[in-house]
């Protein structure tokens, strides 16, 4: 069975519950989905981001963290003590995945 995610769950779910009734479908799979939407973009007032935004780490320190993994890649945010970009290198279980800089 392939992955469909949190929203394909959901869809085929309330398909199934709600065979006979199509409009009825229709109007709870956008209710969902406009929840869905809705958390995934407060997220970012979490309180371990707003800390990082009210509290930036300061010079000498060049700090940073991830706020996104999916499959196609990973995001996150750099602080520089410097004005040039930051040097980010990916760790997974204490091995250096990656090396790249900030952009």
């Amino acid at each position: 069975m392939a992955k469909k995610g949190l929203l394909g769950f959901l869809s085929s779910s309330m398909r199934r519950l709600f065979a006979g009734h199509e409009e009825l479908y229709r109007v709870l799979k956008k209710i969902a989905y406009f929840w869905v939407s809705l958390f995934s973009t407060l997220r970012i007032f979490s309180p371990r981001d707003l800390a990082y935004r009210l509290f930036p780490p300061h010079p000498p320190w060049d700090a940073g963290y991830v706020t996104k993994v999916t499959k196609s890649g990973i995001s996150g945010i750099a602080f520089s003590s410097g004005g040039e970009p930051a040097k980010v290198e990916l760790y997974v279980d204490g091995q250096l995945i990656n090396r790249t800089w900030s952009s």
